[in-house]
């Protein structure tokens, strides 16, 4: 804890130098929380994941700053002026996150909190949403047809982000399938079928983030913590050599020589563009046109009320032209979309959005480490498993998610309830909705003891009443 709170002292310190202008102190101390951040996660994985994640976003500031490159196609904000506000609030976000997130005691493997149950119907169910999903989720040209990623014209059922929502219908899958043979099978052929489509279709966050929860549900407990490290970074490598070549992937595939497979990227002069950096520099327009006057109070309540109405409706279907917020902004100057969360909160709120986001999400992560709810561990496993997405490109996602999640949840659990109360089934057998929502442990914990007498044996009732007989004629015979 000492480390920690030293840490805390020295990021303060940072901030108030940063807002004097000065941005080498507070890049170097958010690399050090960082650092610390992830040793202090080492028994909680799936967290300690996300944060090695967001430690990418937090390198291109190392880049701008301690190496003088360019990370980012644009030029209008592309300003000392414009990211030292775009450092302050992502610096803000950091300290408050890593303050509030208590550190485990002991190793969480968040899949061994759920007592599953055993319900074919729900299984089959959960297993012919998978299917369409990968059939209708998305349709079109992949990215061998089209000769590049972007270039692919796709489309989706009814104008709906379903393929993302194939995350639900995984984890009901396996939370339904206790006792069910091979359903681990099943589901691990199907998420891996979905995997390949996503990635073919240029859909390499969707693609992360079944994989992210297939290792929740499955390999969270048996891989460690370096063979998880190892094979993470692999898989950042393939995804980062993947997205320099994607622009034209049938040049590259034919001409292999062309390929860039070192760790950075280069360029001619200073220039070294990356996803994270064009990331960076979305974040940085949400604060510059504010700064510059160009958006004002209407704006950012327009912003504001469409984020919370999303939770709720399709995007299409709200009246404000702010519901896609970095659209949005794109069309007043241009920019490739996304933006890091702490910035889409201080485009709503101010400093104090962005400081409240970040200890909901600290408060989110620890009641997670301790969670037996089952519904509470679904919504902690979506956090988890779509953080690539609400993260650094739309923070909706956080929020929508977890609310289909619930009410997905509470429809499975009541068909579960109905379907155990079927005529013929013994009473003691029959699990009511109470009890298919509540970790049946904590029900045995809670429960009273029965007075009810045992039976007695019809040798134990001849040895009772032998001994009354016994103690009756000593009391004549006295």
């Amino acid at each position: 804890m000492f480390t920690k709170y030293v840490l805390v002292c020295v990021q303060i310190i940072a901030l108030l130098l940063l807002i004097n202008g000065n941005p080498a102190v507070a890049v170097a101390s958010n690399l050090l929380i960082i650092v610390h951040f992830i040793y202090h996660l080492r028994r909680f994985k799936a967290v300690m994941l996300l944060v090695v994640f967001m430690s990418t976003y937090y390198m291109n500031f190392a880049y701008v700053y301690y190496g003088g490159y360019k990370t980012t196609y644009y030029d209008d904000y592309f300003y000392p002026m414009y990211y030292v506000k775009t450092l302050l609030i992502m610096s803000l976000f950091l300290l408050v996150l890593y303050l509030f997130t208590r550190r485990p005691e002991a190793p969480v493997y968040i899949a061994d909190r759920l007592e599953r149950k055993s319900n074919w119907a729900l299984y089959l169910v959960s297993l012919a949403a998978i299917t369409v999903i990968i059939m209708l989720g998305k349709s079109g040209e992949n990215i061998l047809e089209s000769g590049g990623y972007g270039m692919n014209s796709t489309a989706t059922f009814g104008s709906l982000a379903i393929s993302e929502y194939v995350v639900l219908f995984i984890i009901l899958g396996y939370y339904y399938s206790r006792s069910i043979q091979y359903a681990s099978v099943l589901l691990l052929g199907l998420s891996f079928l979905y995997i390949a489509k996503m990635v073919l279709f240029g859909g390499r966050i969707e693609a992360l983030q079944v994989g992210m929860l297939l290792f929740i549900l499955f390999w969270e407990k048996r891989l460690s913590l370096m063979t998880m490290l190892a094979g993470g970074g692999v898989i950042y490598y393939v995804f980062m050599v993947f997205g320099r070549i994607r622009a034209d992937i049938s040049f590259y595939l034919q001409n292999p020589e062309n390929i860039n497979f070192g760790l950075t990227s280069y360029s001619e002069g200073s220039y070294m563009p990356s996803n994270a950096g064009e990331v960076l520099y979305n974040s940085t327009l949400f604060s510059g046109l504010l700064q510059d006057g160009l958006l004002g109070a209407g704006d950012r309540m327009a912003a504001a009320a469409a984020f919370v109405m999303r939770i709720f409706l399709p995007t299409g279907r709200i009246p404000f032209e702010q519901a896609e917020l970095s659209n949005y902004l794109s069309d007043i100057s241009p920019a490739g979309g996304g933006g890091f969360i702490a910035s889409y909160f201080f485009y709503f709120f101010g400093f104090a959005g962005v400081a409240v986001i970040a200890m909901v999400i600290a408060v989110l992560l620890n009641k997670l480490a301790r969670a037996s709810h089952p519904l509470f561990i679904f919504t902690g496993i979506i956090i988890l498993t779509t953080f690539p997405r609400w993260l650094a490109y739309d923070p909706i996602t956080m929020f929508k998610m977890s609310f289909y999640m619930l009410i997905t949840a509470v429809l499975y659990a009541v068909v579960h309830a109905l379907m155990a109360e079927r005529p013929g089934r013994p009473a003691q057998q029959r699990p009511f909705l109470r009890l298919s929502l509540v970790n049946s442990r904590e029900v045995r914990a809670h429960a009273p003891k029965s007075s009810a007498r045992r039976p007695v044996s019809p040798a134990g009732a001849r040895l009772v009443k032998g001994s009354l007989q016994d103690s009756r004629r000593k009391r004549a015979s006295g």
